[in-house]
C-alpha cells in the first residue's frame, strides 16, 4: 500500500526538465564569471533574444534566481569597478524582470548599492553615475519616475554640442529598450 501511494505521488509531482536545470547552471556560471563590461554586453545579447525570453517566461519559477545573480554580477563588474563604462543593453534587465514578475524590492543589498550609487552621483554628476541610478531605480520598480529622474539629471550636465547629440542618441537607445 505504501508503495502504491508513493508511485501515485511521484506521478502527480511535476518533474523539472534536466535541460532547463543545465541551462540554469550554465547561466549562473556565465554571470558569475563575467568580469568586464564587454562580457556583460555579450551576455545581454543572449538575454535580449526572443528564445531566451520565451524559456524564462515559460519556466519562470525555475529561473527566478537570476535577478540575485545579476545583482551580484552588476555589483562586482560595474558598481565596484573603477571603470566608467556602462553597457546600455543592461538597461533591458529591469524591463525583463518587470515583465517576468521577478523582483528585488525587498533585497537589502540592492538598497545598499542604491544608496552608494546616490552618494557617487552627488560626488560626480556623470552620465555613468546617472545610468547606474536609472538601472537601480528600474530594479527597485520605480519605472514611473526613473526615466524622468534620468532626464532631469541629464539636464544638469554641461555638454558640448557633440556631447549633447551623443546623449540624445543614448536616450533614444534607452527608450527603444522600453523605458
Amino acid at each position: 500500500m505504501i508503495t502504491a501511494e508513493r508511485t501515485q505521488d511521484m506521478e502527480t509531482t511535476p518533474t523539472v526538465n534536466e535541460e532547463l536545470l543545465n541551462f540554469l547552471d550554465y547561466t549562473i556560471l556565465l554571470l558569475s564569471q563575467a568580469n568586464t563590461v564587454d562580457e556583460i554586453d555579450l551576455i545581454m545579447d543572449d538575454f535580449m533574444s526572443e528564445d531566451i525570453i520565451h524559456v524564462f517566461s515559460e519556466n519562470n519559477l525555475i529561473f527566478n534566481i537570476i535577478p540575485i545573480v545579476w545583482l551580484n554580477t552588476y555589483k562586482r563588474v560595474i558598481h565596484a569597478s573603477s571603470s566608467h563604462d556602462f553597457p546600455l543593453k543592461l538597461l533591458w534587465l529591469p524591463i525583463l524582470f518587470k515583465n517576468l514578475g521577478w523582483e528585488l524590492n525587498g533585497n537589502s543589498e540592492l538598497q545598499i548599492i542604491y544608496g552608494e550609487a546616490l552618494s557617487k552621483l552627488e560626488e560626480d554628476l556623470s552620465l555613468f553615475n546617472m545610468l547606474n541610478i536609472l538601472f537601480l531605480e528600474g530594479l527597485l520598480g520605480k519605472f514611473s519616475s526613473a526615466y524622468s529622474n534620468f532626464n532631469r539629471m541629464c539636464s544638469k550636465l554641461n555638454l558640448t554640442d557633440q556631447e549633447g547629440i551623443d546623449l540624445e542618441n543614448i536616450k533614444t537607445d534607452i527608450r527603444e529598450l522600453g523605458w
